[in-house]
């Protein structure tokens, strides 16, 4: 089987940055109204954790040209595209303007600023469920392969769902000590 070994490597991590900036998007803007300390340093931090959500998914989903698209694996992108549209349970034309309006949000509003263009803030329900997609899908493509000889993957990297979950927890009990507010 192809499978371009440099890419996912780098790629991880940035998938992985991507879960946790959400994670913590997420549990700040939960306890906003709890957060001690100046407000506008939260809304600049909640804003930081939103953009670099999609500026990170963009480097996996947004433009083929990125060294770190999900493309570049090698793996057969047909079949993950058929997976991915099953699991998120939309079609080829509802991913298509979803990919759109985070790519444009991307390119108008956070990596450049179209003076005429106010993008619509994108959802991150089919961005985050698309990535985990993503994982689960190479996971199951790639358990049994060996890499280099002997550098195994996918075996010996939690999968995402998992750090997910512990990045939960941890940004939970971080949130808390600022909020005074016990962490469940």
């Amino acid at each position: 089987m192809e499978f371009n070994e440099d890419v996912y490597s780098n790629s991880y991590r940035i998938w992985k940055d991507c879960i946790y900036h959400y994670c913590a998007y997420i549990e700040l803007s939960k306890n906003f109204d709890h957060l001690k300390g100046d407000k506008e340093f939260w809304v600049y931090t909640c804003d930081a954790h939103f953009q670099m959500i999609v500026v990170r998914w963009c480097m996996i989903f947004g433009s083929y040209s990125n060294e770190t698209h999900w493309k570049k694996l090698k793996l057969d992108e047909k079949e993950f595209s058929e997976y991915l549209l099953k699991e998120l349970q939309i079609s080829l034309a509802e991913w298509y303007i979803y990919w759109v309006k985070m790519k444009n949000f991307r390119d108008e509003y956070i990596a450049h600023r179209s003076l005429n263009s106010t993008p619509t803030p994108p959802f991150f329900d089919n961005a985050i469920k698309a990535l985990l997609c993503l994982d689960s899908w190479v996971r199951e493509k790639l358990q049994h392969n060996v890499f280099n000889e002997d550098t195994v993957y996918i075996n010996g990297i939690q999968p995402l769902s998992g750090i997910m979950k512990s990045i939960k927890v941890d940004i939970k009990r971080s949130v808390s000590l600022i909020t005074n507010y016990p962490s469940k």
